[in-house]
């Protein structure tokens, strides 16, 4: 209080144009009061200004009871706002003694655990010893308790329905075993056997004026090639491997190439039947030198060509996949050029 009472004497006289000392009444003090702020002895800061408001300092005190209805009430810290950031809250943990009779402080928690499978959500604005529990996402896991993140199963893996372990996934195929296995199988056979018996009754009777008029050697072709295409099926069952993966592709387009080739050229020979019976004509020389079994030929070259050019830049080749059905790995062949398939 010196300052300020040096202070309260020591004031500019305007209309003499020097400083007069002088005693002044209480109420021109307030200018003065209003800027003083100290520390008392105790530790307080002490404001004069009534209309600025100070910022709460707390003490946190424990309370032992004692038989009797004896209590005792201890200062174990405080909280003062003027200490910086982080080092506001001051606790004395060698007075502290818990209800458990150690003095090792316990950790404040508002929620149940977290068991394996869910995982902690911390809310926004809430302590962070109150979350919620939530459920781990799909195909992935928690095996330990209060865990902030799950961890997903590798590819070849999949999280069980508790979501607390990986488990290796079943590698499958299509066998005959299955259903639609089985099914292919028996119906590939049949109609493959149901081509064997029209090709036998043809050679049997390939003397006959009704074979030749159907171009016998045309026919053989053509139930030569379906019986190759009805038989195709059979390479999609059973475990893939890099061979049945061509061949799959391969022995269709070849075969179906050579089967619609050979209709083709029947019914080129046919046109060309009703085209030299009529007068003026001079094109019997393409039927009598056989050209529409060129076609068969030409086209089936042609399929060969692609099929080589497909096999050298993107040929097919086992893949899986991992995705199409839950906990099952699928082993298929993978077509490589989708443009060269199509």
């Amino acid at each position: 209080m010196l300052s300020l009472r040096r202070d309260q004497y020591m004031l500019s006289d305007t209309k003499k144009g020097h400083i007069c000392y002088r005693i002044l009444p209480l109420f021109q003090l307030h200018s003065f009061l209003r800027k003083t702020h100290f520390t008392n002895p105790v530790g307080d800061t002490v404001n004069m200004n009534q209309r600025e408001k100070l910022q709460e300092k707390y003490d946190i005190f424990q309370i032992w009871n004692f038989p009797n209805e004896v209590g005792l009430k201890v200062k174990i810290g405080g909280f003062s706002p003027y200490f910086s950031y982080g080092q506001q809250l001051h606790l004395y943990e060698d007075v502290i003694e818990w209800a458990t009779g150690n003095r090792q402080m316990l950790p404040s928690v508002c929620s149940a655990e977290c068991g394996p499978g869910f995982r902690k959500f911390l809310q926004e604005g809430i302590a962070a010893c109150c979350f919620d529990c939530i459920p781990c996402p799909i195909n992935e896991v928690s095996n330990e308790t209060n865990v902030g993140k799950c961890v997903r199963c590798p590819e070849d893996q999949y999280a069980n329905r508790q979501q607390n372990q990986c488990i290796q996934k079943a590698v499958i195929f299509l066998n005959y075993e299955d259903p639609l296995g089985m099914s292919l199988a028996l119906m590939s056979l049949w109609f493959s056997a149901f081509t064997v018996l029209v090709l036998g009754v043809i050679l049997k009777h390939h003397d006959t004026p009704i074979v030749k008029a159907n171009n016998r050697n045309l026919s053989y072709i053509l139930l030569i090639s379906l019986m190759f295409c009805f038989l195709r099926p059979l390479l999609f069952i059973g475990h893939p491997n890099s061979a049945t993966c061509i061949l799959q592709q391969i022995t269709f387009g070849v075969a179906f190439t050579v089967a619609v080739s050979t209709v083709l050229a029947k019914t080129v020979t046919v046109l060309l039947a009703f085209i030299v019976t009529a007068p003026g004509r001079r094109m019997r020389y393409f039927l009598v030198s056989g050209a529409p079994n060129y076609i068969i030929g030409i086209c089936t070259l042609i399929q060969i060509i692609l099929c080589a050019i497909w096999l050298r830049v993107s040929p097919p080749s086992i893949d899986t996949d991992a995705h199409s059905e839950h906990g099952q790995i699928i082993i298929v062949c993978n077509k490589g050029s989708v443009t060269a398939f199509y």
